[in-house]
């Protein structure tokens, strides 16, 4: 009998979770390529806009860049739960 955790939380967990994490690590790589204000201005930072910290971040990230805050996304990214291992 095989077991697939397709449809458990605890597999959507993770696999949000690592979709959050390349989405991050994304922001990150542009960010360091858009050295000049002509290329900040074609950065887009995406946020969660249901945890203030990830705002937060997403705001002094384009600050210190130089991206307008303009370019800014913020989508409503509610936890499903944590997995605890």
């Amino acid at each position: 009998m095989i077991i697939t955790l397709v449809h458990t939380g605890l597999y959507r967990a993770k696999r949000i979770s690592k979709l959050r994490i390349r989405l991050f690590a994304l922001v990150l790589a542009i960010g360091a390529v858009a050295r000049g204000s002509e290329l900040a201005d074609r950065v887009v930072i995406v946020a969660n806009a249901d945890a203030p910290d990830s705002v937060a971040i997403a705001q002094h990230y384009a600050q210190v860049r130089g991206v307008p805050a303009a370019n800014i996304i913020t989508f409503r990214m509610p936890q499903i739960g944590r997995a605890h291992v």
